[in-house]
């Protein structure tokens, strides 16, 4: 059977998907290992690629977008999963939250209102139909949700986050690749 092993930016990813991931693929095997930050999982990739020898892993790396140009963060992050020659693995994958995790939670405002109680906004109000192209998903929340913290944020919405009504385009092509993924172990 097959191991995923998802190295991520931080640990608010990491709490959202131990959550959400049992829930979406109960069947799979995963590892969910959170960095320090961008800088942080730069430089470990290397490292845990060499580590993980076994062919029956895969890697999937996920870390926010954050208003970088297309395309030049998984540049980067391709060149040095390819640059590691003990890495025997082809597939890895590499995945960007647009702009920020949280353009996930808004792109389910009902999840939010489970979570937080009825919000002032509603997906029909122009920036909300697609949160990707929000500069900073985080602030948005904290305006709608003055309460809302970043890990309670992702334990709490990784329990009811949907399936398949999410407004973030990011969200549903890491869901439909996680689906592409399990199908065919």
């Amino acid at each position: 059977m097959t191991n995923y092993v998802f190295m991520l930016e931080e640990q608010s990813m990491e709490i959202f998907l131990e959550k959400l991931l049992p829930r979406f693929f109960p069947e799979m095997k995963f590892k969910c290992i959170a960095h320090s930050g961008k800088n942080d999982l730069q430089k470990s990739i290397p490292k845990k690629l060499k580590a993980w020898q076994d062919k029956e892993s895969k890697f999937i790396i996920i870390r926010d977008n954050d208003n970088a140009t297309p395309g030049s963060i998984e540049n980067l992050l391709g060149s040095i999963c390819k640059n590691n020659k003990n890495h025997n693995n082809n597939e890895t994958i590499i995945h960007l939250a647009y702009q920020e995790l949280e353009s996930w939670f808004l792109g389910d405002l009902k999840a939010l209102e489970e979570c937080y109680g009825k919000l002032s906004v509603n997906n029909t109000q122009k920036k909300f139909r697609t949160p990707d192209k929000l500069g900073s998903p985080s602030k948005e929340i904290k305006k709608i949700i003055p309460s809302y913290q970043k890990l309670d944020g992702a334990g709490r919405i990784g329990n009811v986050l949907s399936k398949d009504n999410n407004l973030s385009d990011s969200y549903n092509l890491l869901i439909s690749r996680l689906d592409k993924l399990v199908a065919r172990q």
